[in-house]
């Protein structure tokens, strides 16, 4: 994979680019890399072109503003997608990366398919765990990745709270979009039950379990993981959208 950079709205994003005819752009989590996702790229199919963006505030991109948003992270996506001129690409996060994916499907009919792993956006925030979970958080992101700046990912935490950033119920019910979900059965940052309700609230999606599988199973567990989402693109041209129950 080689590493580009290109222009958003909201900054310089870098971005690892690999070859393939089908684009596939995975976010990663918050205090990650677009890298995370090397085994996943190495054991899937050569069709797939997969894009590993670096999130603003993350990696090598560069953000012209510190006070980072779930909706301006969803802007710079769209910038990508645009400038790269990709057409339906498939998208998909894991945990924070999930949720920027999950609310940019909300909001766009240009894309052709839904990965969402372990993600965030349904569940309570770190911030609702309190100060001191926050700041155990920062000390592990801080240690793992250097290019991490605490302040930022402080302000990115404490913007992720506010109840504009969630996705709304009601838009998640109006999906339609073939849609993979894969959750670690023994995720302790944002339980399974938080992946069972999400299946049921997007019309026709999967669940896969990971049994033994924590929040990062896309890791831990890639192989079983690459299997789901290579079963699941396959059977993409045959997606028929079910409705789901308003109640």
């Amino acid at each position: 994979m080689r590493r580009n950079i290109i222009k958003t709205r909201h900054g310089e994003m870098s971005f690892l680019e690999g070859e393939g005819e089908i684009p596939v752009i995975l976010l990663h989590g918050l205090g990650g890399m677009g890298n995370v996702f090397f085994k996943l790229s190495n054991c899937l199919s050569g069709r797939y072109k997969f894009i590993f963006p670096d999130l603003l505030g993350h990696g090598h991109t560069v953000a012209d503003d510190d006070n980072i948003t779930v909706r301006m992270q969803c802007e710079s996506v769209e910038d990508l997608i645009n400038g790269l001129n990709l057409k339906k690409p498939i998208i998909g996060g894991h945990s924070y990366g999930g949720w920027i994916a999950l609310n940019y499907a909300t909001m766009h009919d240009d894309i052709s398919a839904l990965l969402l792993i372990s993600n965030a956006g349904t569940n309570p925030t770190l911030s609702d765990r309190g100060n001191a979970a926050i700041e155990k958080f920062l000390d592990q992101v801080v240690e793992v990745n250097r290019k991490n700046d605490r302040n930022t990912m402080k302000k990115i935490i404490i913007n992720n709270s506010r109840d504009e950033m969630r996705v709304p119920e009601s838009s998640i019910r109006n999906l339609r979009v073939p849609t993979l979900i894969v959750w670690g059965s023994e995720d302790h940052m944002i339980p399974l039950e938080y992946g069972i309700n999400l299946s049921k609230l997007i019309p026709g999606s999967r669940l896969h379990i990971i049994e033994g599988g924590g929040h990062k199973a896309h890791y831990s567990h890639y192989e079983e993981v690459c299997k789901a989402i290579g079963e699941f693109l396959s059977t993409l041209n045959s997606f028929e959208p079910k409705t789901t129950d308003p109640k």
